[in-house]
């Protein structure tokens, strides 16, 4: 066997990292600690779009970042005047 069938898998994949358990519960931890699905894809050296669709299949669940809207300059200055 040459050194390129040797990153052949038998079914003809690529060979790229299978989502085993332990990368799903892996993956998980990093999520609920606040990471976005890039840091957590570099940090387990996994393929983003593999990642998002096991994201989309229910393998994990992502958090919702809530985004806290400022007010503008104007809308204070109104609100203190108003105090």
């Amino acid at each position: 066997m040459n050194k390129d069938q040797e990153n052949v898998s038998p079914q003809g994949t690529n060979g790229a990292v299978v989502f085993t358990q332990e990368v799903i519960e892996s993956a998980q931890v990093l999520l609920d600690e606040g990471l976005t699905p890039r840091d957590v894809t570099d940090q387990l050296n996994i393929k983003i779009n593999t990642f998002i669709q096991s994201i989309r299949d229910g393998k994990l669940h992502a958090h919702k970042k809530i985004v806290i809207q400022s007010s503008s300059n104007c809308e204070r200055s109104e609100l203190d005047e108003a105090n």
